[in-house]
């Protein structure tokens, strides 16, 4: 029995000075978090580009409205997945049902109640050709851009590469319609990281969603 409690002693003697020889860990949390440690000042600058800007709240609505709404829609369907340039088929083919199925729902169910509504279209807009025509089709709805390949503005990181795009988007999207796009919205939800104004001679809104 003293041998087996010597035997022990020893081994827990060995555990405790190998764990002592370890070095020291992170605290829980903190590997991978290095927002941590910004300071107050690095914390705003971070979300700077997103805050909220003047209120453009009216006064008054048109014709004594007590609310105003604003209906749009983001008409990608297969296009998001152009820009890497890796073409799943498989899923390609599930989302190509926005365009033959779930767009006439929704027109129609903005046709019954005679309301119009804003579409942000890529320009591969091409890929489903019937898109355009139906939107345009009552008069009521608006086109507006929503990038040339459903482009991420930010992994772009190029002003001038943007602008060229959105140039491109432009002209099609008024070539097919008729008439130049009412605005832009920028595709996956994100400010573009550099500011690229449009030129006066096609110059829209803008809004990033």
């Amino acid at each position: 029995m003293k041998r087996l409690m010597r035997t022990c002693a020893a081994a827990l003697a060995g555990i405790t000075a190998l764990i002592t020889a370890l070095p020291a860990t992170a605290a829980p949390g903190a590997a991978g978090q290095p927002g941590i440690d910004w300071t107050p000042a690095q914390i705003r600058a971070a979300f700077a580009p997103v805050r909220a800007g003047r209120k453009l709240l009216p006064k008054h609505w048109p014709a004594g409205a007590k609310v105003a709404v604003v209906l749009s829609f983001d008409v990608d369907n297969e296009t998001w997945m152009i820009p890497n340039g890796k073409i799943d088929h498989g899923i390609a083919s599930e989302y190509q049902y926005g365009a033959t199925e779930g767009l006439p729902k929704v027109l129609k169910l903005l046709a019954d109640r005679s309301l119009p509504a804003t579409f942000f279209v890529p320009a591969a807009d091409m890929l489903a050709p019937e898109t355009l025509p139906a939107i345009t089709a009552s008069g009521r709805n608006e086109v507006a851009i929503h990038g040339w390949v459903h482009e991420d503005v930010v992994k772009l990181n190029d002003a001038a590469l943007e602008e060229r795009l959105t140039r491109q988007a432009f002209d099609y999207l008024k070539a097919k319609t008729g008439k130049a796009p009412v605005g832009m919205r920028t595709a996956r939800g994100a400010p573009a990281p550099i500011p690229s104004p449009p030129r006066r001679s096609w110059a829209c809104s803008t809004t990033a969603a």
